[in-house]
Order: structure tokens, then C-alpha cells, then sequence
């Protein structure tokens, strides 16, 4: 979870709550609970909190409503937003080539 949320430039709602595409909502639920914990301002004071729970909340509110989520994957398959598993997918082989040499 934390590779595909850390990799990424261009963050997308999958990205932020560091789940697949094809995650069911419980998936997506569970992440968002442990991620809101984790980063909730009332809970952690570090500077990049509220931004962060901001994104991490705005993130489950695309992928939990099925029109907004139908949205962001038709974005993805035209290529207008980053396809999570692309981008993972060159950061592997780039490592693994690394390693290699």
C-alpha cells in the first residue's frame, strides 16, 4: 500500500488511499479508516496533517460514490490521470534493473 502511494507524482483517489482499482468498498473503507487515524489532526500534529486527511477524505469520497469513481476510471483509461498500475509497474522494473547491474 504505502509503494503505490509514495511512487506516484501525479496522485490519484486509488493512489492516496493506496488501493487497486479493482478494490471493493470494504477495501476502500478499511483503507480510509486506517489512513484518517494515522493522519486526523486531532491526532497527529505534524504540519501536513490537515492536508493530508484532506486528500485522504476527498479520495473516499470519490471512490464511495460509484458515479464519481465511474469518472476517475474512465479519466484513467483515456490517459487524462496517471494508471496507478503503469506507473507502479516502470518503478519495479526500474529497481529491478538497478539491481541487476
Amino acid at each position: 500500500m504505502t509503494v503505490y502511494w509514495q511512487v506516484c507524482t501525479m496522485k490519484n483517489s486509488y493512489q492516496i488511499l493506496g488501493v487497486f482499482p479493482n478494490a471493493s468498498i470494504a477495501d476502500i473503507k478499511d483503507a480510509y479508516r486506517k489512513l484518517s487515524v494515522i493522519w486526523h489532526p486531532d491526532r497527529n500534529e505534524s504540519p501536513e496533517a490537515g492536508h493530508t486527511f484532506a486528500s485522504i477524505s476527498e479520495a473516499y469520497s470519490v471512490l464511495s460514490d460509484p458515479r464519481k469513481r465511474q469518472e476517475l476510471d474512465e479519466k484513467i483509461s483515456k490517459g487524462q490521470v496517471d494508471d496507478i498500475n503503469e506507473v507502479v509497474e516502470r518503478v519495479v522494473d526500474s529497481y529491478l534493473d538497478s539491481l541487476v547491474q
